[in-house]
C-alpha cells in the first residue's frame, strides 16, 4: 500500500492530485518488480531443490520455499521442508501395446538380416576381383552371423554384430572400394542402405517406432484432454508416462487441495472417470 498525507490541512486537493497521478505508476512499477523478483526467487528455490511439479500440488512447494527463504535470513543452515501429502488415495492406469516387444525384436532381426546380406554381396564381388582368402573368411563369418540372426535374436547379438562390422568389415570395405569402379559402386550401395545418423539399416525399426509413436501420441493427446476436465471436477495430482504405451498415476485427497472440501464422492467420481477414459483410449487404440 502507498499512503500520501500532509501535516497541513487542505494541502492535498483536486489541483495537486493530478501531480500525484504522475508519480503513482513509478511506485506501481516498483511494487510489480519487487513481486516478480520474489516470485523468481521462490521458483528458483523450487526448481533447484525439487523435481517437476504438478499444478495441483505446487502451492505446497511455494509454502516450503517461502518458509525456507524467511528462515535462511536468520540461519544460513536452514533446510527445506520435506514435501509429504498424507491420507491420499492412489489410482493407476495403463494402456499397453500387446506384443510390442516381439514386434520390436522382429524389426531388429529384419534390419540386421538386411545389413548382413548386403555385406555378403559386397564380399562376394570382392572375391571375384581379388582371390584373397581373407575375403572368403570374412564372408564365412558374416554368413554365420546371418544364420544366427534368422534363427532368433539373443541378448547382446545386435551389439556384437555391429561391433564386428565396424572393426572387421568396414576397414576392408574402405580398401576394396578403391580397387575399381564396380566395387566402389557395391560399397556405395551398401552405405546407401544405412541410416546416416546411426550407421545401421534402420528401416523396419523406424516403421515400428513410427507406428508406436503415432499410437502413443493419439492416446496421450486424448488422455491430456480428458485430464483437464477431471481437474475441474476436483483438483488432484496427475502424472503420465509414455513407454510402449501410456500409463499414469493419480492421487486425490484433502491434503492435496487445501482450499476445497474433500469428500469420498470425488474419489468415486475419479474412479468412474478413469474407467470411462480407459475405455475411450481402448477405442482409439483399436
Amino acid at each position: 500500500m502507498l499512503e500520501i498525507a500532509s501535516p497541513r490541512a487542505y494541502k492535498l486537493n483536486s489541483v495537486n492530485i493530478n501531480k500525484h497521478k504522475d508519480i503513482i505508476p513509478v511506485f506501481d512499477a516498483a511494487v510489480k518488480r519487487t513481486s516478480e523478483e520474489r516470485q523468481n526467487i521462490l521458483e528458483a528455490t523450487i526448481q533447484e531443490n525439487y523435481t517437476a511439479i504438478h499444478p495441483a500440488v505446487k502451492w505446497r512447494f511455494y509454502v516450503a520455499a517461502e518458509k525456507y527463504q524467511t528462515a535462511v535470513q536468520l540461519d544460513e543452515n536452514a533446510k527445506l521442508d520435506e514435501i509429504i501429502f498424507k491420507e491420499v488415495y492412489p489410482l493407476y492406469g495403463q494402456s499397453d501395446i500387446n506384443g510390442s516387444s516381439e514386434a520390436r525384436n522382429f524389426a531388429i532381426q529384419k534390419d540386421l538380416s538386411t545389413q548382413l546380406s548386403l555385406a555378403i554381396t559386397v564380399l562376394k564381388e570382392a572375391c571375384k576381383v581379388e582371390k584373397l582368402p581373407i575375403y572368403e573368411e570374412l564372408m564365412f563369418r558374416v554368413t554365420a552371423y546371418l544364420k544366427e540372426v534368422k534363427m532368433g535374436l539373443k541378448a547382446g547379438d545386435e551389439i556384437n554384430i555391429l561391433t564386428f562390422l565396424k572393426r572387421e568389415i568396414y576397414p576392408v570395405f574402405n580398401h576394396i572400394q578403391l580397387i575399381n569402379n564396380q566395387l566402389f559402386a557395391k560399397v556405395a550401395d551398401y552405405k546407401s542402405h544405412l541410416n546416416p545418423d546411426l550407421g545401421v539399416v534402420y528401416q523396419k525399426r523406424k516403421n515400428y517406432e513410427d507406428s508406436v509413436n503415432t499410437l502413443n501420441n493419439r492416446l496421450e493427446k486424448s488422455l491430456d484432454s480428458k485430464q483437464k476436465g477431471a481437474q475441474k471436477m476436483y483438483p488432484h495430482y496427475f502424472e503420465r508416462y509414455k513407454t510402449d504405451g501410456v500409463e499414469f498415476n493419480m492421487y486425490i485427497g484433502k491434503s492435496i487441495n487445501k482450499d476445497t472440501h474433500f469428500d469420498e464422492i470425488y474419489l468415486y467420481n475419479l474412479r468412474l472417470w478413469q474407467l470411462q477414459t480407459m475405455v475411450e483410449m481402448e477405442n482409439i487404440a483399436f
